[in-house]
């Protein structure tokens, strides 16, 4: 059975944003273990995370709606 792109592409899309949320999150834990520094780079991390987590989601959206308007009904 043949499926398109578009059945999965919700799940992708929040599994691309999910990932790069725990990213930043764990990047920024790091960050703050090796400079002994309280939540300074997790809230730094958690919010690049996010703001990465967003784009993905963005430029997800804008390819899936330009691949639905190339095709025919």
């Amino acid at each position: 059975m043949k499926r398109h792109v578009s059945e999965f592409a919700g799940a992708t899309a929040s599994t691309d944003f999910i990932s790069s949320l725990v990213s930043g999150l764990i990047v920024g834990l790091g960050a703050d273990w090796l400079f002994s520094t309280s939540p300074v780079f997790t809230i730094i991390g958690v919010v690049m995370g996010a703001v990465s987590g967003f784009l993905r989601l963005y430029r997800a959206s804008e390819i899936l709606t330009d691949s639905k308007s190339r095709t025919r009904p």
